[in-house]
């Protein structure tokens, strides 16, 4: 008997048949091994019914995996983990520099600079031997929403006015301006062609790929602290705080929390596992 094919809900509202071979592959980039991740689809394929929604369907998924595997749980959490960085989106703003200190990069954060025309508020500047970068970051807490055409236009028209005043102000210099629209989702695909006719360097979830937002973290292995799962909401608020968004900053930041010996026992395994920290 063919088994029965259930139609689930999207976040952006459309139905769609679930595809149990989509969530295994999910639970496998996460770091979950072929049987606990079969155990899972397993569990998830007997509690399907019409309607349901994927949000709910992935988040039962990790709640499973968490219980066997927290640190493998937190990186098939990571999309999630992004939006809990919010809600004003500064703290993404620094986890975005701080990923690019990782590629060698210097940062500034909330950066004044002066184009032809007008002066800006950049997000991030990075700067190499190689390559000056400006950064404007598009935050958002809901995995449907996406950065639309107007945020590439407009973000493009900034990075053509700073970029014209950055080679007016460093004739001859051999390093290369690049401006950069990054979000924590996905681009509408009028915005997608957009950047790809004008120029316009995009960085997304996971786009470009292989090169996303999401291969750039788990490459670099600095996943932002709401990846922690033994971390309570309190704690996170507090953390992001005092300036403390990545997974790594745990060990000094924990100082200023008040925990029960077992809470920083855990903490310490579960980032330990994910972060390879000693601590």
């Amino acid at each position: 008997m063919a088994q029965k094919l259930y139609k689930v809900l999207k976040g952006n509202g459309e139905m769609q048949y679930f595809n149990s071979e989509k969530l295994f592959h999910s639970l496998k980039r996460g770091g979950a091994t072929d049987d606990a991740a079969n155990m899972i689809v397993t569990h998830i394929e007997g509690e399907l019914e019409d309607g349901m929604k994927t949000f709910d369907i992935y988040h039962h998924a990790f709640e499973l995996l968490k219980d066997k595997h927290p640190a493998v749980a937190a990186k098939y959490d990571l999309k999630r983990a992004l939006m809990r960085l919010g809600p004003s989106g500064y703290p993404f703003e620094e986890f975005v520099a701080k990923i690019w200190e990782g590629l060698g990069y210097t940062t500034q954060v909330g950066v004044m600079v002066s184009g032809i025309c007008i002066e800006h508020e950049v997000d991030v500047v990075a700067e190499s031997k190689e390559d000056v970068v400006m950064m404007e970051c598009k935050y958002h807490n809901m995995n449907a929403t996406k950065s639309d055409v107007k945020t590439a236009l407009y973000v493009h028209s900034r990075m053509q006015d700073l970029k014209a005043r950055w080679e007016k102000d460093h004739p001859g210099s051999k390093k290369n301006f690049r401006g950069i629209l990054v979000t924590n989702t996905q681009f509408s695909s009028a915005a997608i062609q957009y950047a790809e006719c004008a120029g316009l360097e995009i960085i997304s979830w996971d786009r470009p790929r292989d090169a996303g937002l999401k291969d750039m973290i788990d490459q670099a292995g600095l996943h932002p602290i709401t990846s922690l799962t033994s971390l309570n909401e309190h704690h996170v608020k507090d953390l992001l705080k005092k300036g403390h968004v990545l997974c790594k900053d745990i060990k000094k930041g924990m100082k200023s929390l008040k925990l029960k010996k077992g809470q920083r026992e855990q903490i310490e395994d579960e980032a330990a596992a994910l972060c390879g920290l000693e601590i």
